[in-house]
């Protein structure tokens, strides 16, 4: 289980995420098949990431700081932006 997930759940937002399993799903699906046909299981495995990090990812944390930790839209960006490079620049923090 993610922080992001914790937070989730404690906050009692989870009405807010309920349907983003099956974004997540279809993305992962769609971007798994196209890369898959391309590269092979490469392909497969950048379909995968690219299907969690599309939609689920920036919507999760959307929620989790707009409605849990109350921030305003330019903080909400701001904090976006940092969490965005922390993921794809230091994945193993």
């Amino acid at each position: 289980m993610t922080t992001l997930n914790m937070q989730i759940e404690a906050g009692g937002l989870y009405w807010h995420v309920k349907f983003l399993g099956i974004v997540e799903a279809v993305s992962n699906l769609f971007f798994s098949v196209v890369l898959g046909r391309a590269w092979g299981l490469e392909g497969i495995l950048a379909g995968t990431v690219l299907g969690s990090m599309s939609y689920t990812f920036w919507a999760k944390t959307k929620v989790v700081l707009k409605l849990g930790h109350k921030k305003t839209d330019a903080n909400l960006l701001n904090q976006l932006l940092k969490d965005t490079i922390v993921v794809i620049f230091l994945p193993d923090l």
